[in-house]
């Protein structure tokens, strides 16, 4: 379940990335740059929120 977490938000994010730089001006990319940095942050504590609810008790 974990996996799949996280690997669906990081795909999401980087098909942004490749949309924004595609067929918009450099600075459209910026926002899903800043976007990738706060997923990372994220991604760190939802892990841990992960880890407490699916551990066995």
């Amino acid at each position: 379940m974990t996996t799949l977490v996280f690997t669906g938000g990081m795909r999401n994010i980087a098909s942004g990335v490749i949309v924004a730089t595609t067929y918009f001006p450099s600075k459209v990319a910026m926002p899903v740059v800043f976007g990738m940095l706060f997923q990372q942050v994220l991604a760190s504590v939802f892990s841990k929120v992960l880890q407490k609810v699916l551990s066995p008790k």
